[in-house]
């Protein structure tokens, strides 16, 4: 993006402006606005961190047909909250969550997850009264909820299968042999495990968590030691491997350029991808309904992001005043998206 002062001329180019999901500069000020707007938006309540994970059998499903695989992620996650919040003994309501899809470990490995912020509570299905949560130390029994996830999740993929086809290719190819999807199923059986853990320091500690992911790519440029003729060396953490305080030691990994293409490209979604999902009272669909009365019940009041905060976070995390020319102070500016700095002398 460029910036063109009216008052003297001057053009100055702001690097946040291709919008590529996959550029290490242009979604960190996107990821900042996200996390100011949210702080603003959660409720004064109380907030769980919620992981969902599926077992690395299925990662050839998701790296050939990631669209197919993630919907269904997000579609069981939902699904098996939704339906043991529901429940009297847990809750009895129809709660929150918002989910950011996260598919890479430090070491570029293919691990699809969502992390959610989920509420310990919310709206009664008559709307009249908000409900907490009704254990005081747990969301709801993780063992079930992990149950449930599994047993949904492959529920979904298996009606998939039977009654749209998947068209399997690349690596996933091999499981048009009937044997090989069945033996895939009988490797899944094991349980699977969800974590749930209300954050030690409320749920701005979790969205900042989150925030890392909701605009991020597989790997930031910090994290890239050296280009060599042949090799990448990167930078990660082992959380497998810590240290004497019990932090994740940080490791060396060299990888040759092909390998290294391979790995990231794993972690392109596909076009127009949603990786960020509200489902329950912050669907947009409830907004101005179920989170409007949640809102009143709990007399808070969110404050919106206006252009001023906007302005103040560009200035924060680039350096720069986006309103206010460098060279001359004039306020007097104009923006324009160019590839071309010529195009402003026509």
């Amino acid at each position: 993006m460029c910036v063109l002062c009216k008052s003297c001329g001057v053009v100055h180019d702001i690097y946040v402006s291709c919008g590529n999901r996959n550029c290490p500069i242009c979604p960190a000020l996107k990821k900042e606005i996200w996390l100011h707007k949210w702080e603003q938006e959660l409720l004064p309540v109380e907030y769980y961190h919620v992981v969902f994970t599926i077992p690395h059998e299925l990662n050839d499903l998701c790296a050939n047909h990631p669209r197919l695989m993630y919907n269904i992620l997000f579609a069981a996650a939902w699904s098996s909250l939704k339906t043991m919040m529901a429940e009297e003994k847990w809750c009895g309501v129809q709660t929150g969550m918002m989910a950011v899809l996260h598919t890479w470990g430090q070491n570029l490995s293919h691990h699809p997850h969502v992390h959610c912020v989920v509420l310990a509570g919310s709206l009664s299905f008559d709307r009249k009264e908000w409900k907490d949560k009704k254990k005081s130390s747990v969301l709801v029994d993780v063992k079930e909820l992990s149950a449930l996830f599994q047993q949904l999740f492959l529920k979904k993929l298996r009606e998939t299968w039977e009654k749209d086809g998947i068209d399997f290719r690349g690596k996933a190819e091999k499981y048009h042999d009937i044997e090989e999807w069945r033996n895939l199923f009988l490797s899944i059986q094991k349980p699977w495990v969800v974590y749930s853990q209300a954050p030690s320091h409320g749920a701005i500690q979790t969205l900042e968590y989150l925030s890392r992911y909701t605009h991020s790519v597989a790997i930031s440029e910090h994290r890239i030691l050296e280009l060599g003729e042949k090799k990448v060396t990167i930078q990660y953490k082992d959380y497998a491997d810590k240290d004497e305080n019990s932090l994740p030691k940080t490791k060396i990994l060299n990888l040759e350029y092909e390998h290294f293409i391979k790995k990231f490209v794993k972690h392109i979604l596909p076009s127009g991808y949603h990786k960020i999902r509200y489902f329950g009272i912050w669907a947009m669909t409830n907004r101005k309904t179920r989170l409007a009365q949640a809102q009143r019940l709990l007399h808070h009041k969110p404050l919106f992001l206006r252009m001023q905060a906007i302005k103040a976070l560009v200035k924060e995390k680039l350096g720069i005043d986006p309103t206010v020319c460098s060279d001359c102070g004039s306020p007097n500016i104009v923006f324009f998206i160019l590839t071309d700095k010529s195009a402003f002398a026509k």
